[in-house]
């Protein structure tokens, strides 16, 4: 019953991505073209070894191209470079295994551990296993003569130039969305994490909140691995396309930058879980309610910074400072009335250690956040391949960059002049 209800349930899932390709941009759309192109160009290679040339194993020339149309154009010049070489590497041990035997079933013996071991090298990526095919296509077929060797070389190349071309002239993939994607839902994650802590700090959380605090500050890093990997594939969909290199592009990625302050703020929220965790596991430390109603207060303000902070030069163009620094201030203060109760006379040594700690993730988290706000208000400029650059001095850059060292190496809290 399971089972069926399973099966009844995937197919509702296809038909609402099918629905959802049809209706609007996305993922489901960019795959259904991919696939609809991918069967164009074997179709395309087809017809021109098989129904046109005649070769006598045209079959090498669909096979090849079906496979070289890729999620990018580059993605398809590499790995037709590597289906080549096994290709190549297969047809070859298959003609000198078959000599040298003169049956099929000796050749295979001889010919497949060799493709096998060799096609698993690392240059020949996924496409190793295209060596052992090959060589099993050419020793059923019985013929590897010189002729039949280049045959079978010159079909899979003439495959392997149609997925390319197909793929880079019939509307070449190209999404320059996905960093802004990610980005944002690291920016939404973040939010909802300081908003959940606030909120349940001011209840006055026990240790098993703390935990589960701690444990989705730590999953954060599922989302930054999702925006390094959306970073990557979106370079790599830049390189070699032709709708690059003719008419440039007139979107402008998120900047680098964005990618690594995101990776910073994850670590202060961590570091400030774990401290939470710490100090609510601690039967020593008493709970000082005023103090942790402040850090409530700081967490509800830096929540909302994190819903404002601008995560695409769209946002950035439309950036209204005005709420920013209205949270801002909140959170400020709350920080300097925190502070004071660790500096506090009333306050046992244990609880000062506590409320300081928590003070100083709090600041750093308040400093990266302010970081971010200035460097979002700077000039950007975009290159023909959508990539934000900065009109900043590399004295500037590095100049940053020991601010956010210096600011990582304090140990005790404070308040922002």
């Amino acid at each position: 019953m399971r089972g069926w209800q399973g099966t009844v349930q995937e197919i509702h899932c296809a038909r609402a991505a099918a629905l959802r390709a049809l209706r609007e941009r996305g993922a489901e759309r960019v795959q259904a073209i991919q696939a609809l192109k991918a069967a164009a160009a074997a179709v395309l290679a087809w017809s021109i070894a098989g129904w046109w040339w005649e070769a006598p194993m045209a079959m090498m020339a669909p096979w090849s191209a079906v496979l070289i149309v890729r999620a990018t154009v580059y993605q398809s010049v590499r790995c037709a470079g590597q289906q080549f070489l096994a290709i190549a590497l297969g047809t070859v041990a298959a003609a000198g295994a078959g000599t040298l035997t003169g049956g099929t079933l000796a050749a295979m013996a001889l010919a497949l551990p060799l493709t096998a071991l060799v096609g698993s090298h690392p240059k020949f990526g996924e496409y190793g296993l295209s060596a052992s095919a090959t060589a099993v296509f050419v020793l059923t077929y019985g013929s590897y003569s010189g002729a039949d060797i280049g045959h079978r070389l010159v079909e899979s190349l003439v495959g392997s130039v149609i997925g390319i071309l197909v793929n880079a002239l019939v509307l070449p993939p190209l999404d320059l969305r996905q960093v802004e994607q990610s980005l944002d839902h690291m920016r939404r994650r973040t939010a909802e994490l300081l908003s959940t802590i606030a909120a349940g700090a001011g209840h006055g959380g026990g240790v098993h909140a703390a935990k589960q605090w701690h444990e989705e500050s730590r999953r954060l890093g599922s989302a930054l691995t999702a925006l390094r990997d959306a970073r990557h594939r979106t370079g790599e969909s830049c390189r070699l396309n032709p709708v690059l290199l003719v008419h440039g592009s007139r979107e402008a990625l998120p900047a680098q930058w964005w990618d690594e302050h995101w990776e910073r703020l994850a670590e202060h929220v961590r570091a400030l879980t774990g401290t939470l965790v710490h100090v609510a596991a601690e039967p020593r430390v008493p709970p000082h309610l005023p103090a942790v109603a402040e850090l409530a207060g700081i967490l509800a303000a830096a929540s909302r910074l994190c819903e404002l902070e601008p995560v695409s030069p769209r946002e950035q163009d439309h950036y209204d400072g005005r709420d920013f620094e209205e949270a801002r201030r909140t959170a400020w203060k709350a920080h300097a009335r925190l502070t004071a109760y660790a500096a506090g006379a009333a306050t046992d040594c244990a609880g000062a250690a506590a409320i300081g700690a928590l003070s100083s993730h709090a600041r750093l988290l308040l400093e990266e956040l302010d970081h971010a706000r200035r460097r979002a208000r700077e000039p950007q400029s975009a290159d023909r391949h959508g990539t934000g650059t900065r009109r900043r001095s590399t004295q500037d850059a590095a100049g940053d960059r020991t601010t956010l060292t210096r600011l990582s190496r304090r140990n005790r809290g404070g308040t922002r002049p």
